[in-house]
């Protein structure tokens, strides 16, 4: 049994994804895969605990899975009895905790899961270095899109030199830091009118009506498979954005739609999200809670592992960790 820590230099690094990816990509090589995401003091993991749990089929309580420790300490002294319980038909046990202290008191590999920007600033080569032997490698996550042949060609060789093992680096992708649908009516207050069936989708882009009517066609092309936010007195725009990859609309205003918007929206397929709130309330929203979400729908284990798979060793994390 190989036991895996997953650990991070600061909060929302992408621990979750990768577990979720990871653990999925084992599963699907017919590995039996054991996880726990133990917290320190009044911090609340239950919501990533309750979907690792879903998404890897674990047969064990939330209580066992996310424990609660009053110190680090306390669960560094409790650790190994936590693997040991866990780990019983095992083949694979992932730990999700930002707590290193804890990982050195086993003898379990770590993959350290590090931003873009603590790449940047120079931060991931100690961390690193701090695990020793233990350390299996490190994944970049969130890296723009821009910056990825940099990554690979200019600091991926670097860091090989100075002992690093880079098992993989993910490109930031929007659909992976937004809400679904569903997540999106409840948070402006909305409804939907058609397509509630369409509710898990992810948006890729959010975008506010343009101005003018000469402007929609061209404004809502420039982006795909997006949310298009447009006012409720607006027809002619909201017309303008189902003419084009558009996701779902939201009509601001607690307007009357006029029935050609909604059969083109219906024949299209498009969900339609009626909120009394203005357009200006709509957008202060999603921009407050956009960086709020976390990794809990399963669209996004499908991106991941999509990501994963074109940006992550697999052969070289069975190498290091000896999976």
């Amino acid at each position: 049994m190989v036991t895996i820590f997953i650990a991070s230099l600061s909060g929302r690094a992408g621990k979750t994804a990768v577990c979720a990816g990871l653990g999925k990509y084992l599963l699907n090589m017919g590995k039996k895969v054991g996880y726990l995401i133990p917290v320190i003091g009044k911090s609340n993991n239950k919501a990533d605990a309750s979907f690792m749990k879903e998404v890897l089929s674990l047969p064990e309580s939330l209580d066992f899975i996310c424990p609660t420790f009053e110190s680090e300490n306390q669960l560094s002294t409790s650790i190994k009895k936590l693997i040991d319980a866990v780990s019983g038909g095992k083949d694979v046990v992932l730990v999700e905790n930002a707590n290193t202290i804890a990982a050195r008191e086993t003898s379990a590999r770590v993959i350290l899961v590090a931003t873009y920007a603590e790449l940047i600033d120079n931060k991931i080569i100690p961390a690193y270095k701090s695990f020793g032997q233990q350390a299996a490698g490190i994944v970049i996550n969130k890296v723009p899109a821009s910056q990825l042949h940099d990554v690979w060609t200019d600091k991926a060789p670097s860091m090989r030199e100075a002992g690093i093992n880079i098992l993989g680096v993910l490109p930031e992708d929007r659909a992976l830091m937004t809400f679904n649908l569903d997540e999106l009516a409840t948070l402006i207050d909305g409804k939907f009118l058609n397509a509630a069936d369409k509710a898990e989708e992810i948006p890729a882009s959010f975008m506010l009506g343009a101005m003018t009517v000469d402007s929609g066609l061209p404004y809502f092309s420039r982006m795909t498979n997006k949310v298009a936010i447009i006012r409720g007195e607006r027809p002619d725009m909201q017309m303008a954005a189902l003419h084009t990859s558009t996701l779902a609309l939201v009509v601001t205003g607690d307007h009357a739609m006029i029935p050609q918007v909604k059969n083109l929206a219906e024949d299209k397929k498009v969900p339609v999200i009626l909120t009394g709130n203005d357009c200006t309330t709509v957008a202060n929203r999603i921009e407050e809670n956009i960086l709020k979400t976390r990794f809990h729908q399963k669209r996004k284990v499908d991106k991941i592992l999509e990501l994963m798979s074109k940006g992550f060793d697999f052969q070289l994390l069975s190498k290091t960790a000896g999976i």
